[in-house]
């Protein structure tokens, strides 16, 4: 019983230890800090794409916020509207009561 146990846990472990990358041994410290300086260019590069992305997303969320209350401005003059419920656009906020 005991030398199975150990059998299975010693072929579990070589397996799981054939199963991790091992660098090429060919390439040369130069070559491999290359292969990582251009990953990392990779990543720094799709980090500011996602960053801008979200920028714009921002930034049309509050215009599309800026464009709903000057409408709401232009409502609120008209004296036939009693009571105006509004919410910001894109964002989940309770809704406000204007009574006017």
């Amino acid at each position: 019983m005991r030398v199975t146990f150990f059998a299975v846990l010693f072929a579990s472990a070589a397996l799981l230890g054939s199963a991790a990358p091992v660098p090429e041994p060919s390439l040369t410290r130069a070559q491999l800090q290359a292969h990582h300086q251009a990953a990392a260019d990779h990543h720094l590069t799709q980090a500011e794409h996602h960053l801008n992305r979200a920028e714009t997303h921002s930034n049309h969320a509050d215009a599309a916020h800026q464009r709903f209350v000057h409408k709401l401005d232009n409502k609120m003059s008209c004296p036939d509207n009693e009571t105006v419920v509004t919410t910001k656009p894109l964002r989940r906020t309770r809704p406000i009561t204007v009574t006017i």
